[in-house]
């Protein structure tokens, strides 16, 4: 049946069940949208919590590789733990000159981006030296001036991955 052949009533029934429709297509789109974001604040504390954890066994590592009777830090000493961040888990060893954390995940990897994202949450907006070599300046006080951290491709590895370099 054309339009035009149509009565008042077909018409506005037709207008009406397009409205119903349009209502609940909005309220669909409305509770997707208040989806989506509470899946971003779950990732983001995630990511938070990750990071706290991370911050924490580095914190425990650098406090027992250097207990030594003199304060030095231990030169030669190796301590070792795998963590992840997001989808990318990383080897860690702790000596004497600083924190490596160690993947074979490339840096140009979808993951990595996640990582990156991550430390400059906490360091802000990195250098960065050539394409996927990243570093980053810790802020420090009179006592403890200021490190570093470093994002780069490993280097020695016929796999390759990604090294993060943190030095005090």
């Amino acid at each position: 049946m054309k339009l035009t052949e149509m009565t008042n009533d077909q018409l506005v029934n037709i207008i009406l069940r397009k409205d119903d429709v349009e209502t609940k297509l909005r309220k669909e789109i409305a509770i997707l949208q208040q989806e989506n974001k509470r899946l971003v604040k779950v990732k983001r504390y995630r990511v938070l919590a990750i990071g706290l954890i991370i911050a924490l066994i580095c914190m425990e590592f650098i406090g027992f590789s250097s207990c030594k009777t003199n304060k030095q830090p231990v030169k030669g000493k190796l301590a070792t733990a795998v963590l992840s961040i997001g989808e990318v888990e990383f080897g860690v060893n702790i000596d004497g000159d600083g924190i490596r954390l160690i993947t074979s995940t490339q840096p140009d990897d979808p993951n990595m981006k996640q990582v990156i994202d991550y430390l400059n949450s906490f360091y802000g907006e990195p250098e960065e030296d050539e394409p996927d070599n990243y570093w980053w300046q810790i802020k420090g006080n009179y006592e403890n001036p200021r490190g570093m951290v470093r994002l780069r491709p490993m280097r020695g590895s016929e796999d390759g991955g990604t090294v993060i370099i943190i030095t005090p």
